[in-house]
């Protein structure tokens, strides 16, 4: 009874380290500059997010299978169109920018298809931004931006 015991919990530590996020998945940026920064696509094979050093902004949205011959060069270049995903937030009054955050740091989750920022503002919010093109919805783009309060 003991060694079926012992086999029963040996079987759960080895499935909840399998559970456990592989951290080979993720790019971390903590110190971004923005003059030597070069965005990350999030896509999903028809739509695609181009990341930005400025925060709950994408620098351009592109769409697959559509091309502008009129650009430059005179080729055929991958369309950009409307950014639709742009976000400005304000707490009391005051808009957030790149010069009145915190701890501003991305991740990029290659498993989960996912660009995550965060960073605080003063001592009042904890701002977590997640970028997402959906695998199984071709032209559609998902933003989840969680808000917590530092202060009551």
């Amino acid at each position: 009874m003991r060694f079926l015991v012992i086999i029963g919990v040996l079987v759960v530590c080895s499935l909840k380290s399998l559970a456990q996020v592989d951290p080979s998945w993720s790019v971390e940026a903590k110190d971004i500059d923005p003059k030597n920064y070069f965005g990350v696509t999030v896509a999903n094979g028809m739509v695609g997010l181009v990341s930005s050093p400025d925060p709950m902004k994408v620098k351009d949205v592109v769409l697959n299978g559509a091309y502008d011959y009129y650009q430059r060069g005179r080729v055929s270049n991958i369309l950009k169109t409307f950014n639709h995903v742009n976000m400005n937030l304000e707490v009391d009054g005051q808009r957030i920018s790149k010069s009145n955050i915190s701890n501003y740091q991305q991740s990029l989750n290659m498993k989960q298809a996912s660009l995550t920022t965060t960073f605080d503002f003063q001592d009042k919010i904890e701002v977590s931004h997640k970028l997402m093109a959906l695998r199984h919805l071709p032209y559609t783009a998902l933003i989840i931006v969680e808000i917590k309060a530092k202060k009551v």
